[in-house]
């Protein structure tokens, strides 16, 4: 985001942490971003075995991320996604994907990447690259596996996001169950199950939904 350049503090504390800042427009959504962020790398990324592309759909870590990694480690799908969904047709939902040596080689990968359009919608972009590239890569002979929910018809970290984290330390809390609640989900409890596992981030999260109110009424 430009606003960054400005935030010295989060600069410094992102430097400690991060081979590279990139600050850019908001182009594109996640998919724009990320897009920069691989032609950056370029020429690197073939020195690495997986890579994990995520955003800022999702507050974490709700629970130690441990488990999530143990997962990963044991899964041998060529892609792997936390959930997935049949909504337009079967797909990895893109808030957290890992894609492993035979992904990241193919050329359904690359070609994806570079060919990756500004898209006027977030339906539309839903569509064309949540979806789309699931759909390619499957059709490439590649792999795909969700590592907590299958088989979901619509936003499965809406639908059981309670049971995920007390059920299978799911270690996530999709921003928008708790920003807009599209769905109507009984959220009264989140804080206490949030701060059960992590009482900053349960702190950080009440602070971040009462900016954004005081933003919407004008505040």
């Amino acid at each position: 985001t430009p606003e960054l350049i400005e935030n010295k503090v989060i600069l410094q504390r992102l430097k400690r942490r991060c081979k590279a800042i990139i600050i850019r427009q908001n182009e594109g959504y996640d998919f724009g971003s990320w897009m920069t962020g691989l032609r950056f790398y370029e020429s690197i990324l073939k020195k690495y075995q997986q890579i994990i592309l995520t955003n800022d759909s999702l507050w974490g870590p709700v629970r130690p991320l441990k488990s999530l990694f143990e997962r990963i480690e044991a899964c041998e799908a060529d892609v792997i996604g936390l959930t997935d969904d049949w909504m337009y047709d079967y797909h990895l939902q893109s808030s957290f994907l890992v894609f492993r040596e035979n992904a990241l080689n193919s050329k359904v990968f690359q070609r994806f990447w570079q060919s990756l359009q500004v898209w006027p919608t977030k339906r539309d972009l839903v569509k064309a690259c949540e979806v789309g590239l699931s759909l390619r890569l499957l059709q490439d002979g590649l792999s795909l596996k969700s590592l907590y929910l299958q088989n979901n018809n619509g936003n499965g970290l809406h639908f059981y996001w309670k049971s995920l984290i007390e059920e299978q330390d799911f270690p996530f809390l999709k921003v928008s169950l708790l920003r807009d609640n599209p769905t109507l989900q009984a959220t009264d409890d989140w804080h206490k199950i949030v701060a059960a596992g992590n009482k900053n981030l349960a702190k950080n999260i009440q602070m971040q939904i009462q900016k954004y109110k005081e933003s919407k009424d004008g505040l």
